[in-house]
C-alpha cells in the first residue's frame, strides 16, 4: 500500500468530512414515505413485530430504548449506519488500492446514498450486514478458512433477520465455497461452519423478538407475502439486484482487476 502524501491526506479528510455532512442536509423530523411511516411504527414497543423484519425492529427498539422514541431518533440511527456502511466501504478500497482520494470519494459518495433521504428501515440496517459480507467474501476467497465460513453464514442470518427476501444473499458464501474448495476438498466443511453460522443468527433473533418459534410461526399471515406494490417473489428478485449492484461498486475499481478479478473470469 502507497504512503499518502501530506496533500492527498488533507484532500481525503476534506473529502470525507463533507460526504459526512451532506446527510445531515436531509435529516429531519418528517416522514419521507409511508413505508417508513409503518416501519416507524414497528419500531416502537407498542407496534407490531413483523416476521419479515424482526432485526430492523429490534435494533431500532434497542436504539430508542437507549436515547428516546421519536421519528428524530430514528433518522439519527439511520446516519450512523450510513457512516459506517461508508467507513468500510472507504477502508475497503484504501486498502486494496492504497488511494485515500477515491476511497474518499467513495465514501462521500456512500453517504450521499444517491440521493436518498436519511431514514431508518430494513435497507438502512441491511446494507451494513451486506458490505461486510462482502468484505469478508472477498477475504475467504483469498485465504479460506473455517471461521470466515462461519462468519459468512452469521452476516448472511443477519441480513435474513433484518430483510428476510435478502436470503439470497446465501447464494455467494455457497457459490464462494464450492468454488474456492475445487482441488482441497474442504467444502463440506465450510459449507457446514456457514449453515452453524446462519442458523444460530436466525435461533437467537426469532427467540429475541417472538419469545419462541411457535409465537414466529403464527405471526405470519397473508400481508407477509405481498405488499402493497409487488409480490414476495419480486421482492426477492429487487434485494439480490440490489447486492449484486453493491457488489460491482466496490469490486469495480482501477487496480482490482490485478488484484482480484481474475477468478470471475
Amino acid at each position: 500500500m502507497k504512503s499518502i502524501s501530506g496533500e492527498n491526506r488533507v484532500l481525503a479528510w476534506v473529502i470525507v468530512l463533507a460526504g459526512a455532512l451532506l446527510p445531515l442536509v436531509t435529516l429531519s423530523t418528517s416522514f419521507y414515505e409511508d413505508d417508513e411511516a409503518y416501519q416507524a411504527w414497528c419500531t416502537l414497543s407498542a407496534g407490531a413485530m413483523s416476521p419479515m423484519a424482526p432485526l430492523t425492529f429490534l435494533v431500532g427498539r434497542w436504539w430508542q430504548a437507549l436515547f428516546g422514541e421519536g421519528l428524530l431518533q430514528l433518522h439519527w440511527l439511520a446516519y450512523v449506519l450510513r457512516l459506517a456502511v461508508a467507513g468500510i466501504g472507504g477502508w475497503w478500497l484504501w486498502r486494496l488500492t492504497g488511494r485515500a482520494v477515491i476511497a474518499a470519494l467513495l465514501f462521500a459518495v456512500v453517504c450521499g446514498g444517491g440521493g436518498r433521504d436519511v431514514y431508518y428501515d430494513w435497507n438502512a440496517l441491511n446494507e451494513l450486514w451486506m458490505v461486510v459480507l462482502l468484505v469478508v467474501t472477498l477475504r475467504y476467497w483469498d485465504r479460506p478458512s473455517g471461521t470466515d465460513a462461519a462468519w459468512m453464514g452469521v452476516l448472511v442470518g443477519l441480513m435474513t433477520m433484518t430483510r428476510l427476501p435478502s436470503i439470497v444473499a446465501g447464494l455467494v458464501p455457497i457459490v464462494m465455497i464450492a468454488a474456492g474448495a475445487k482441488g482441497r476438498g474442504d467444502g463440506w466443511k465450510s459449507l457446514g461452519a456457514t449453515t452453524c453460522g446462519f442458523l444460530l443468527v436466525a435461533i437467537v433473533v426469532i427467540l429475541l423478538a417472538f419469545n419462541g418459534f411457535s409465537n414466529y410461526a403464527g405471526s405470519w399471515g397473508e400481508r407477509d407475502f405481498t405488499s402493497g406494490h409487488t409480490s414476495l417473489g419480486w421482492i426477492l428478485w429487487l434485494n439480490c439486484k440490489h447486492f449484486f449492484r453493491l457488489t460491482y461498486l466496490m469490486c469495480n475499481t482501477p487496480r482490482f482487476s490485478t488484484s482480484g478479478w481474475g477468478w470471475l473470469r
